[in-house]
């Protein structure tokens, strides 16, 4: 029922183009546990050397929830991780005064954690620079963010997709951070699939019709 509403709208192609583009963004994940750090967006404004050990810690919890078999958050959480790297707790107990601690991470992960947390020796590889997390929208940025979601909003009306289908919040927030903070001329690659026939020009559009005002 679900294949024949999709060949109806023309959408089946699309259908797989998202798992595949889905599919590969795990894939992806898997092959650079390195870069995982970077959504961690509420760390954005810890200095370089904490996000260097953030990103450390990270690469550790989400080794130990594939060792255990057990979620990311049953180690410990992205927000717990973001107080460790802040507070740099000198043993187990400390962690109890952590806000949502779970006692049963403590008592499985929490001298592992600190064992990580002690060991943890700043590398600076001066081949690639270190990528700091990404910091919110603000100010000119905000408002474009704004007037991209007025778009995706229309073209969603016209095409009878959902908007939050469309492009999320994090995507129109990836793409003021391409197209306008970094002045990259393409679209994220999110927006180079079955999105770009709905979304590409309009988008490109109303960036340049914003950076022109």
């Amino acid at each position: 029922r679900l294949r024949a509403q999709l060949e109806e709208k023309s959408l089946l192609g699309a259908c797989f183009d998202e798992c595949r583009y889905q599919v590969n963004q795990v894939m992806d994940t898997w092959a650079h546990p390195e870069l995982a750090y970077l959504k961690l967006r509420g760390a954005w404004s810890l200095s370089p050397e904490r996000q260097m050990l953030l990103q450390d810690l990270v690469i550790w919890r989400d080794r130990c929830a594939v060792e255990h078999n057990v979620p990311k958050s049953w180690v410990f959480s992205d927000a717990l991780l973001i107080e460790a790297v802040e507070k740099k707790p000198g043993n187990p107990k400390e962690l109890y005064r952590f806000k949502g601690i779970k006692g049963r991470s403590v008592k499985q992960f929490g001298a592992r954690l600190i064992q990580q947390l002690d060991q943890f020796e700043m590398v600076v590889d001066g081949e690639h620079e270190f990528k700091r997390i990404d910091a919110p929208l603000r100010g000119r940025e905000l408002e474009l963010y704004k007037q991209l979601k007025k778009v995706v909003t229309k073209v969603a009306e016209t095409s009878g997709l959902p908007a939050q289908l469309l492009a999320s919040r994090k995507n129109l927030e990836q793409v003021v951070v391409t197209l306008f903070r970094q002045r990259s001329g393409e679209l994220p690659a999110i927006f180079h699939g079955w999105r770009k026939a709905y979304l590409e020009a309009p988008l490109k559009t109303a960036y340049e019709a914003y950076s022109a005002g």
